[in-house]
């Protein structure tokens, strides 16, 4: 298990993207000034943890351990993308720019909202969760390192379209889709678990209850913790009024 933080590799393209985002956003952080230290830490945390998945261990291993796959669908499709959400970099780039570019960004964000809504955001992250982990679709990624790149980026615009929409104004909506999502992942999760011969013949029995374990336990934890969190910010923001 240590191997998974004692093994690194460098992937140029993954640390480049990582680079810039991080750079732009520090620098708009500086621009904009008065931004508030939570959302700049919560935004290089993602970073930080999109180069422990794809560059550690767990990013190496994962292509052959139906375990190890879990752990990096959950950084790419949870952890990430919550964390960058949650430091608000629309937000940040909306209050450097000028009020005609601003114009069009909230533009751009209500077609965004019209297209993918709630609703959209939970079925994508619903059949994303269930088409790799539920079928065969492991054991092509094993044999092919450019669907395992495709899996991965597919698991982040899942997760990066999921958050984005449990930001909606409200708190029923938020509520709901994480509740949603929790209750998918630890069906999942539970079905993998406790499966005799699991989705994917390839991986070892043990290792594919490993990771239906880690899904309904880890996955799931994320997800009430993320949930519970918003519940708290809900109660204070309800007594302020």
């Amino acid at each position: 298990m240590s191997a998974l933080l004692t093994t690194w590799r460098t992937t140029w393209g993954a640390e480049l993207v990582v680079t810039a985002l991080a750079a732009l956003y520090l620098r708009s952080v500086l621009h904009v000034g008065g931004w508030p230290l939570i959302r700049t830490v919560s935004a290089m945390a993602a970073l930080v943890a999109a180069v422990v998945a794809v560059d550690s261990g767990v990013g190496i291993r994962a292509p052959r351990s139906f375990a190890v796959g879990v752990v990096l669908q959950l950084l790419l499709t949870v952890v990430v993308p919550a964390l960058w959400v949650a430091g608000r970099p629309v937000e940040l780039v909306r209050r450097g720019c000028s009020e005609r570019t601003a114009s069009r960004l909230d533009q751009l964000g209500r077609i965004a909202r019209t297209v993918a809504g709630p609703a959209v955001a939970l079925v994508v992250y619903a059949l994303v969760v269930v088409l790799t982990r539920l079928t065969t679709f492991p054991v092509a990624v094993a044999a092919s390192p450019v669907l395992s790149v495709l899996q991965q980026l597919v698991w982040l615009g899942a997760g990066l379209l999921f958050f984005r929409a449990a930001l909606a104004p409200s708190y029923t909506v938020r509520f709901s889709l994480l509740t949603a999502a929790t209750v998918v992942t630890i069906a999942v999760g539970g079905i993998l678990a406790s499966s005799s011969a699991g989705s994917a013949p390839t991986f070892a029995p043990d290792d594919v209850h490993r990771g239906g374990t880690i899904l309904w336990a880890a996955g799931g934890g994320l997800l009430v913790v993320i949930t519970a969190a918003l519940g708290v910010r809900a109660l204070r923001e309800g007594g302020r009024h």
